[in-house]
Formats: structure tokens, sequence, C-alpha cells
């Protein structure tokens, strides 16, 4: 199973479904991401070695998987690699198409490894896309917006629209508040000044006065 970009959540997950396929308990967590993909990598070991080697359906020369309704053709380009740039491009949708069929899952393996020969696609992996099917949110964060009405997720948008306008306006408010009282303490300090001019004046008009009415020495 390709590990990469899978959460905790999400080692998890396969893991227990590879559990239960081998009738292994479940775990709840794992001390680390590098753990879990340890024991999930043992879990494939051990269902690879119970595997059982499946005959080659004679239907494969044909291009078509039958035995179901509605027979999914190797080659249909819904599944094709031709042209498409990941050696698995499509192995998701392929498999669940034949498990959805009814298919077991080893005979699923071989056909998948036929269709895409350069896939890194094990037992395993056939088994978390089976419990998939089962459970559509298999492996999705819960709240994510997968799992949301967009008719909510819009109403949450506007929610925080309105949020962020009323923000920007009490800041607005604020800022307009202060130059307020800027422009207030401003005028009172120059009210101070002027009268400390004033007084200052006043002050060397009095000595002045004083000093014209001294006698003369």
């Amino acid at each position: 199973m390709e590990f990469k970009g899978m959460s905790m959540s999400q080692l998890i997950e396969a893991h227990n479904v590879l559990a239960t396929e081998k009738g292994m308990p479940h775990k709840t967590e794992f001390k680390n991401l590098a753990e879990a993909r340890t024991a999930i990598t043992n879990l494939e070991s051990k269902m690879e070695d119970g595997n059982v080697a499946v005959q080659a359906d004679p239907a494969a020369a044909t291009g078509a998987v039958e035995g179901t309704e509605g027979a999914v053709s190797a080659t249909d380009s819904k599944y094709s690699t031709v042209g498409k740039r990941g050696p698995t491009q499509g192995v998701g949708e392929f498999a669940k198409a034949l498990l959805a069929g009814g298919m077991a899952t080893g005979d699923v393996l071989t056909k998948v490894k036929e269709q895409f020969p350069t896939a890194k696609t094990s037992a395993s992996c056939i088994a978390y896309y089976k419990a998939a099917l089962k459970n559509p949110n298999l492996g999705k964060r819960k709240g994510g917006a997968a799992a949301q009405d967009p008719a909510a997720l819009r109403a949450k948008a506007a929610e925080l629209m309105a949020a962020a306008q009323a923000a920007e306006a009490a800041n607005a408010d604020a800022a307009v508040k202060a130059a307020e009282e800027a422009v207030e303490n401003a005028k009172k300090a120059q009210a101070v000044a002027e009268a400390a001019l004033a007084a200052q004046a006043a002050l060397k008009e009095q000595q002045a006065a004083a000093a014209a009415q001294a006698p003369a020495a």
C-alpha cells in the first residue's frame, strides 16, 4: 500500500480493514506514523503469504471481466492508463467496480495486476477499496468539506464575510475615535501653552512696572 500523504487516522483505518480480513485485533492508536506503516506492512505480508494463486479468467483474453451484471471492460477508457500521467491512474475505480460486481478479493487483485502491471497494488489495497465501498467516508476527515452540505458551506462563508466586515468597521471606528482624541489632546496642549505664554508676558509687564516705579538710585 502507498502510505504517502496518509494521516494517522487513515493509517489506523487501513490497518483495521486488513486486520478484519485476517481476523486480527484492531488498533486504536500507534506511537507514530512509522509504527503504523510497519504494522500495515506486516499484515500485508501475512495476507500475501496466505493468498491462493488464482487462475486467469479466459475472458481476460478478450479484455472483459464477466460473471456479474454490467461486465467491466479491461480496455474501457474509464480505466485505461494510456495518455495519462500516473501508472496507477484509475486503479481504485477499476478495483471498486469489480468488487461491486461481486468478484472475490484475490480475483480482483489478479485483474488489477493484468490491467495495471506497473501499479504497486497489494491485497491490502483491494481490502481497503472493499471497505471503502461499504463506508464512503473511509479515510475522510470528520467535518471535512466533502462531508458537508454545500448550502451549509455557503452559509458559513456568508457568516465569516459578515464577521470580517464587522471587524473592518470596528477597526475604522476605532481609528476615527483615536484621531479625534489626538486632535482634542493637541487642542488642550495648545491651550496650556498659550496660557503659559500669557502668564509669562503678564509677569514681565509686572516686573517692568515695578522697575519704573522704583526711585532712581
